[in-house]
C-alpha cells in the first residue's frame, strides 16, 4: 500500500497535467508563469533547456493549486508557522507584512536613518515647499504607519522591539528640528481612534474604510488651517458596519485565503452615496474626480495603495482632484493643474528606501 501510494502521488501530477483533469482553483500568483522553453539547434540553447523546462513544469504540474494549498494550510493550521516569507504570523489571526528586505529589523530599530539620509529628506521635502511656494501653493508630506506601528500587540511575542527610535519617529524629530515643512503624522490620531473600531484590517497591509477615514480627518484638519472651508466631516455623518468576506491579500499570500475570513470594516454616509475603492479597484497611475462646486479648492495628490482608501472622503472637498501613483513629485504636473494644494502621501515602509530625486530641472 506504501508502494502504492508513493507512486500515485508521483504519477498523478502527471497525468493531471497531460490530460488537463486538474480541477484546483484557478493559478492566483501574482507573478508571470514560466513559458515552454523553445529548443533551438545550438549548444548554448540546448545547455539552457533543462533548467527552462524544470521552471515550465513546476508551474504548471497537476493540482499543484490544490497541493500548495494543502501544505500551506497544514503549516499555518497545524504547525502554526507561515507558509510564505512575506507574511508573519501574529496574534489572535492578525498577519504582518515585513519591509521590502523580509526583516523586522526596522520594527526593532535596527537600521536607523543615517544622518546623510536625514540631510537628504530635508532637502528634498525643502526643495518641493520652496517650488511650491513660488507658486503660492501649500505643500503637506503625510505618512501613513504601518499596521504593527498601530497595532504592536498583535505582533507574534518573539518580535521584540529594540531601544532604537523607528525611521519614522527619527524622520519627524529631525524636521521638527531643523525643518519648518509640514510632516504629518497620523498615528496619534489612528492610536487615539483604537478604542472606537479597528483601523487596519486582520489578513491585508492596509488601514481599512475608518482606519483611513482617521487618516483624512487628520489630513483635513491641516489643510483647514490654510482654508477655512476644509473642515473634515464628522464621524456622526457616516455608519459604521461590517461585512464577512474571504482573507485578504497576506492571507492569499499564505494561500489560505479560501478558508481565513475577514471582518471588514466600512462606512456608509447618511447624507450622500459614498462607497470605499479599495485598494484593488484603484490602481490606475493617475486619477481624477471633478464636482460641480467650482467655488472649491483644488487638490493634486502624490501617492500609494494607502490612498485608495482616502480617496472617496477626500473627494467631497475639492472641485477637481487629481491622484498620482507616485512616490516622487511632478512639477510638471502641478504647472498644468495649478492646484491650491499639493499633498504627498508615502507608507512608512517606504522609509526604508532612497527617496526619488525630483526633476526639478525639467522645469524652465
Amino acid at each position: 500500500m506504501l508502494i502504492v501510494f508513493f507512486l500515485t502521488a508521483l504519477v498523478l501530477p502527471v497525468l493531471g497535467m497531460l490530460l488537463h483533469i486538474d480541477l484546483s482553483p484557478a493559478h492566483r500568483e501574482n507573478r508571470t508563469l514560466a513559458p515552454f522553453p523553445r529548443l533551438a539547434l545550438n549548444r548554448h540553447a540546448v545547455g539552457l533547456f533543462p533548467e527552462k523546462f524544470r521552471a515550465y513544469f513546476e508551474d504548471r504540474f497537476g493540482f499543484r493549486q490544490t497541493l500548495i494549498g494543502w501544505q500551506a494550510r497544514f503549516k499555518v493550521n497545524v504547525l502554526g508557522v507561515s507558509s510564505s516569507r512575506q507574511v508573519i504570523l501574529g496574534k489572535e489571526g492578525w498577519l504582518f507584512q515585513p519591509p521590502f528586505d523580509s526583516s523586522l529589523e526596522t520594527y526593532r530599530g535596527a537600521r536607523p536613518l543615517t544622518p546623510q539620509q536625514l540631510a537628504q529628506w530635508q532637502h528634498i521635502l525643502e526643495t518641493r515647499r520652496a517650488w511650491l511656494k513660488e507658486r503660492g501653493i501649500p505643500y503637506i508630506f503625510v505618512i501613513a504607519p504601518e499596521k504593527h506601528s498601530v497595532y504592536p500587540e498583535y505582533m507574534p511575542d518573539a518580535m521584540t522591539r529594540g531601544k532604537h527610535e523607528s525611521r519614522l519617529d527619527q524622520l519627524l524629530a529631525f524636521m521638527k528640528a531643523h525643518s519648518d515643512v509640514t510632516v504629518l503624522d497620523l498615528r496619534p490620531a489612528l492610536r487615539e481612534a483604537k478604542g472606537r473600531a479597528r483601523l487596519y484590517h486582520r489578513t491585508d497591509t492596509h488601514w481599512n474604510d475608518y482606519g483611513a477615514f482617521v487618516g483624512y480627518q487628520a489630513i483635513m484638519r491641516e489643510l483647514g488651517k490654510t482654508d477655512p472651508r476644509l473642515q473634515p466631516m464628522a464621524e456622526s455623518d457616516f455608519e459604521i458596519y461590517s461585512e464577512q468576506t474571504s482573507g485578504l491579500d497576506l492571507a492569499a499570500m499564505l494561500g489560505v485565503d479560501d478558508v481565513t475570513t475577514e471582518e471588514y470594516i466600512r462606512m456608509r454616509s447618511r447624507k450622500f452615496s459614498i462607497e470605499s475603492s479599495g485598494y484593488t479597484s484603484n490602481t490606475l497611475p493617475l486619477m481624477t474626480s471633478e464636482r460641480k462646486e467650482q467655488n472649491l479648492p483644488r487638490v493634486v495628490m502624490f501617492r500609494d495603495s494607502f490612498s485608495n482608501y482616502l480617496v472617496p472622503f477626500l473627494n467631497q472637498h475639492f472641485s477637481r482632484a487629481v491622484y498620482v501613483w507616485n512616490n516622487g513629485f511632478d512639477p510638471r504636473l502641478v504647472e498644468t493643474e495649478r492646484p491650491d494644494f499639493v499633498v504627498q502621501e508615502i507608507v512608512e515602509r517606504a522609509l526604508l528606501v532612497e527617496p526619488q530625486q525630483d526633476p526639478m530641472s525639467l522645469m524652465p
